[in-house]
Parts: C-alpha cells; structure tokens; sequence
C-alpha cells in the first residue's frame, strides 16, 4: 500500500500542494540569507571588518545561487546548500 501510516495515499493531490509549499519556504529561506548578509556585510563594513565581510559576501553569494537554483527547478541542488549537514 502507497501513502502514510493514516491509510492516505501520498498520490491523492496533497503532494503537490505541500511541495509547492516547500519550494516556497526554501525561496523564502535563500531570500533570508541574501538580506541577513547585506546587513551583516555592512555592519561589519562600517567598522572595518573587511575579512567578516568576505565571509558576508559568500552568505549572499550562497543565497543568490539558492534562490536560482530553485526558481530553475533544481531544487533538489538547492536544498542540498542551504540543508545542515
């Protein structure tokens, strides 16, 4: 039998649903970080932190590469840089 512990079956159009959901949370995610390293690169910027910075720049960079990765529907890749390991 196809589907969860509840007897549904995951082909009953709730997958769709909730992986649209998912693809959307991820976008929002990659978006997170590209926002949270612009303010923390200029943060850091402003007081001279130039190699916190770099680091700062290489969140963006991460998050600009997730967010397109997953707007080409690769996200399979994309998940993968923004998942913990």
């Amino acid at each position: 039998m196809t589907g969860t512990s509840s007897g549904r079956s995951f082909h009953d159009g709730h997958g769709a649903e909730h992986s649209t959901r998912l693809v959307v949370a991820y976008e929002y995610a990659s978006l997170i970080l590209v926002v949270l390293g612009l303010g923390w690169a200029g943060f850091f910027a402003s007081i001279g932190w130039w190699r916190v910075v770099g680091l700062d720049l290489l969140l963006i960079v991460v998050g600009v590469a997730s967010y397109l990765l997953i707007r080409r529907a690769n996200s399979i890749l994309a998940f993968s840089c923004l998942k913990p390991h």
